[in-house]
């Protein structure tokens, strides 16, 4: 009776490490399948909708960007959108982006002169990039300016009080999926609370701003100018707001006529004319 039993749980135990060695086999092959299936999926996106991450490990702050790619033409252009997180100015500004083994030569962004705090727009085209909308990609960047905290001479002010300064390279990377290139993405808009002045003195407002992707971006400085020194504007220089992104300064006549009105962001001019009238 007792060898009966002992045969019994033999067959039994064998029974049990057949079944344990093929669920065994059985999730090594799962496991293979999902290993080879993640090596070749590529991922798409064809909405461009997924969130994309943008960074620098010290520097700047990187808070958007996009990636149009152009198949057509095999090229690929990074809009990026940061700003200076350092003590001081960065002067000359420029942006390279490596991508697929091809490489972009630097790059100017704008403003040329960024004050600590100010926002910057870079642009770069990559040739050969290989990317169509849709596509998944990780790109390394490199923004390299010269640092005015680096220059013994450097008071505060202007650019010129950085000459001389050495050039830092500040590494970052973007990541995401490219949508389709966009025409323009950088501009910059101007109007007025009227375009029929009074002129008795008193203020006509107008703003400004700078989009990127038609959202208007915070802290871009702006320059303000008229064409005729017989009228005024209270604030040639204007930050724009953080809420809103939009620049706002008064221009103001005692004298009648028309001013041409101009608001300049590095290289990125509107224009509006206003009508003082008695």
């Amino acid at each position: 009776m007792s060898g009966r039993i002992t045969i019994g749980r033999s067959q039994n135990k064998g029974q049990t490490s057949i079944e344990y060695a093929a669920v065994i086999v059985w999730s090594l092959v799962v496991v293979s399948v999902v290993i080879v299936g993640i090596y070749f999926y590529v991922p798409t996106n064809p909405t461009g909708s997924e969130a994309q991450t943008c960074s620098f490990d010290t520097g700047a702050h990187c808070y958007d960007f996009m990636l149009g790619a152009n198949s057509s033409a095999n090229s690929a252009t990074l809009v990026l959108l940061a700003d200076n997180q350092n003590q001081y100015p960065l002067v000359n500004p420029q942006l390279m982006i490596s991508m697929n083994g091809f490489n972009t030569s630097p790059m100017s962004c704008t403003p040329g002169y960024i004050a600590p705090g100010e926002s910057f727009v870079c642009t770069a085209t990559v040739w050969g990039s290989g990317l169509s909308a849709g596509k998944y990609f990780r790109a390394p960047v490199y923004l390299k300016a010269q640092y005015c905290g680096m220059n013994s001479s450097y008071i505060s002010g202007t650019a010129a009080n950085c000459l001389g300064a050495p050039a830092e390279t500040y590494e970052g990377s973007v990541e995401g999926y490219a949508v389709k290139q966009v025409t323009n993405p950088v501009r910059i808009t101007l109007s007025a609370q009227t375009y029929n002045a009074v002129a008795d003195g008193s203020y006509d407002n107008v703003y400004a701003a700078v989009t990127i992707f038609g959202t208007p971006i915070h802290s871009a400085g702006i320059n303000f100018t008229v064409n005729n020194t017989a009228f005024g504007i209270s604030s040639p220089f204007v930050m724009s707001a953080a809420n809103g992104g939009i620049a706002t300064t008064d221009v103001y006549s005692n004298q009648t006529g028309n001013v041409l009105v101009s608001a300049t962001y590095g290289s990125y001019t509107a224009n509006i004319t206003i009508n003082f009238q008695s």
